[in-house]
């Protein structure tokens, strides 16, 4: 019985990836010129709620164990055994992750001190430009000779807003888990496309608060300057210029210049995310039909 919970979770997983798509595109949900709350909480949505079902199911039915039964079927070691190796396979990936990450983040601490614009960053001696918050809740700010070249003081503040911006929303730190999620499942449709998305959104985001002071054109002629330079990314950065293909880097320059966003309202997408977050608690329910006589 628990072997096919397991299989159901699974199931239930793929065929919520596959119709996310078509019920965001029937209630307008993912085109790119509608409103950056809406497309956020659909693509969170979307994203979280696969991997968590399948944990939450992994992690009941180890709970409930191998003996007893469940409406009137024995359960045994090969459901047991299926959601073992799932949570050992999430707590392989998120300890490969923390470890990559922290070895990143030594290696960033031993860079020297220096202030920009008023902002204290460690100083990267690369003549490529480079800005980047590096870290888990209190990231540090990086930034190269070449980012102080490249653009006028004036850029560079812009630049610099934008990364304070990932500081306040503790990007890092919650791109640290979702990246966990990506990487956990990353066979499941869909996980690609929905984590490119999330990305752009963040981006956009900490462009629309660096943008409240600062002139959006000059932040986006900024862009456009450091999105001429390809600069690897691991896990704990985010970057003023990551993911700068010519279709996002396009988004972003248009929201930019757009007017800006009224205050955003709570819609039937974040209802929909909430709804989605609920039903990922599903599987703990199942403890109610298992009997351990």
């Amino acid at each position: 019985m628990h072997s096919l919970l397991m299989v159901l979770s699974l199931l239930g997983a793929l065929a919520l990836r596959w119709s996310y798509q078509a019920i965001s595109r029937r209630f307008g949900w993912i085109d790119i010129h509608s409103d950056w709350s809406r497309r956020w909480s659909v693509a969170l949505g979307a994203f979280l709620l696969p991997p968590l079902l399948i944990l939450a199911m992994a992690i009941a039915v180890l709970t409930m164990g191998i003996h007893g039964s469940m409406l009137g079927h024995g359960v045994g070691h090969l459901g047991y055994g299926f959601a073992l190796v799932t949570l050992l396979w999430f707590a392989g990936v998120l300890t490969w992750q923390g470890v990559h990450s922290l070895r990143s983040h030594w290696r960033i601490r031993r860079l020297p001190l220096t202030q920009v614009q008023g902002f204290v960053a460690r100083r990267l001696e690369s003549h490529l430009p480079f800005a980047a918050r590096v870290g888990f809740w209190r990231p540090v700010l990086v930034v190269s000779q070449g980012l102080q070249n490249l653009l006028a003081e004036a850029e560079v503040a812009a630049v610099l807003h934008h990364e304070q911006a990932h500081l306040t929303y503790r990007d890092t730190f919650w791109f640290f888990w979702l990246g966990w999620l990506r990487t956990s499942t990353a066979g499941l449709p869909g996980t690609a496309t929905l984590w490119d998305e999330l990305l752009l959104l963040r981006e956009m985001r900490a462009d629309r608060w660096a943008a409240q002071s600062h002139d959006p054109l000059l932040l986006a002629e900024s862009l456009l300057k450091m999105a001429q330079a390809a600069v690897p990314v691991e896990p704990g950065w985010v970057m003023f210029s990551e993911g700068h293909e010519a279709n996002r880097l396009e988004q972003r320059i248009d929201a930019l210049l757009a007017p800006a966003p009224q205050a955003q309202q709570y819609d039937s997408a974040v209802l929909w995310v909430m709804v989605s977050l609920a039903i990922a608690t599903l599987p703990l329910l199942t403890h109610m039909f298992h009997s351990a006589s």
